[in-house]
Order: structure tokens, then sequence, then C-alpha cells
């Protein structure tokens, strides 16, 4: 396309050398390596990878005396992406859209400007509204020093419109970031509840079971007093007709002992009256 050799690396503009302090980076990159050739470069060492320079972010690559890019790494330095994460190499996180229109739409504008004259609110990455901002009096004394070719009046007009917006992005930052602390103190109280909530159920559940336990507990008390007893009135019982038994028994050899007396006298009788009879 036009529009790429215009931006200057097509054709002339060979890939970058991606060192070794820069695997890591670069093989945790999302959607830039195939899982296929991750793995022949891990599998592999000693491997040499090249990147096309659109893959990383402007303030990580700069033009050599050759008109060529090579990448702004030193080691031991931090190297930041457009959401604020922080890694030991430049991290090829960087559309080649965006490169195009860095590099050939908005080659012309400085970055500041940039995000002056555009919406700064979703532009500009959130770690640059805190540095921007806390150090605003630098950055517009470096924009105006960089600006001597331009009127006094457009000196003092660039100024007060890079000051507001700067100001408008951090509004806006600081609303963002108040709504997201909001979110999570609602978060954090809502897991307090839910913890106070589940803390109540079980001391409730525990009540119950308790409860039920002493229940449970009583009945078995009851159920044993209801055998101990239904126990006792059976041996009474047993105790009572076993008595009766002896009684009932007692009197009946009484009874024979009578029957046997009232025999013999009146064996006797008959004897005596047969004797009256005969004269005897």
């Amino acid at each position: 396309q036009a529009s790429c050799k215009k931006a200057g690396y097509f054709p002339r503009q060979a890939a970058l050398y991606i060192p070794a302090d820069g695997m890591d980076v670069v093989l945790g990159t999302p959607n830039l390596l195939s899982n296929e050739k991750k793995n022949r470069i891990k599998e592999k060492k000693g491997v040499t990878v090249f990147l096309y320079a659109w893959h990383f972010f402007r303030e990580h690559r700069e033009l050599d005396q050759d008109g060529k890019w090579k990448l702004n790494y030193k080691r031991g330095e931090k190297y930041y992406d457009m959401e604020g994460n922080a890694y030991s190499f430049p991290p090829p996180r960087n559309a080649p859209l965006k490169f195009v229109e860095d590099e050939y739409f908005y080659h012309h504008t400085h970055p500041r400007d940039r995000w002056a004259t555009e919406n700064a609110r979703s532009k500009m990455p959130s770690w640059m509204l805190n540095m921007l901002v806390i150090d605003s009096e630098l950055a517009i004394d470096q924009h105006s020093k960089a600006s001597n070719e331009s009127s006094p009046k457009r000196q003092s007009l660039s100024r007060v419109r890079i000051e507001n917006e700067m100001w408008r992005a951090r509004a806006y930052h600081l609303q963002k970031m108040n709504k997201m602390q909001a979110d999570k103190h609602r978060e954090e109280i809502a897991a307090v509840e839910q913890r106070h909530q589940k803390r109540a159920d079980d001391t409730i559940k525990q009540h119950i079971e308790e409860n039920n336990n002493l229940l449970s507990r009583e009945r078995e008390i009851h159920q044993q007093m209801i055998s101990i007893e239904k126990d006792k009135n059976e041996v009474l019982l047993a105790n009572a007709k076993r008595k009766y038994e002896e009684i009932s028994s007692a009197k009946e050899a009484t009874i024979l002992n009578q029957q046997e007396e009232l025999s013999t006298l009146w064996h006797f009788y008959q004897s005596n009256n047969t004797l009256c009879r005969t004269g005897i």
C-alpha cells in the first residue's frame, strides 16, 4: 500500500533483531507468534528472532543516521504498554495501523500536541495522565521551548490549550478512578455482607442442630424412663402373680386337708351308725 511505503518500513526497512533478554516478553505476547513457532523457539536454543518496527510503540523505537528503525532498549529499564503494564523489554504490542497513523498521518504532530488536539480521554493511556498532570508545568515549558518559531500569541494559546486538555483528561481519569474505587468498595461490602450472612446462617443452622440433638436426647431419656417404668411394673406384676399363686396353692392345700378330714369323719360316722343298727 502507498501509505505503508510512505510510512517508511516498506521496502527499505528491515526487521529488528530481538536479543535474548527480550525473548520472554516476545513469547509472552498474545497473537504475535503461533504456538508451533513458540514451541520451536523454546526447543531450539540460540534461535534468532526478528520483528518489524511496527510491532513496537513509538517511544520504544528510533531512527538511526541511515533512517533505519532500531530498538530504544537498555537493559534494566522498564517499558510500558498503553495500559501501563511494565515489562523488562519493549513489548511488541503495537498495531500496524497505529504505526502507520503515528509515522505518516501524525508524523508532524508531537504526541503531547496530538493528545491535546484530539480526545485525550480516549487516546491518552491512564498512566500518562498522572505523570503529565503532576509534571504539567515542565511539559508546557518544554513544549514552549520546542515552539520558538511560533508567535508569542500562538505559544500562549497552545499553552492554554494543552493545560486545559491535560486537566480535562485528569478530571476524567480521576472520575474513572473514583468509580473504580467505589465499585471496589461495593464489591468489598457485598463480600462482607455475604460472609456475615453465611456466618448467621451457619449459626442458626448450628442452633437448630443443637436443639434437635437436645430434643432427641430428651426423647431418648423419656423412652428410657418409660422402659424402666415398664420393667418395674412387669416385675411388680410378676411378684403379685407369684404371691397370688402361692396364696391360691395354700388355700387349695387347706381345702384338700379339710375335705380329707370331712371324709374321715363321714366314714367314722357311717361306721358308728352301722354298729348302732346291728346292736353291737
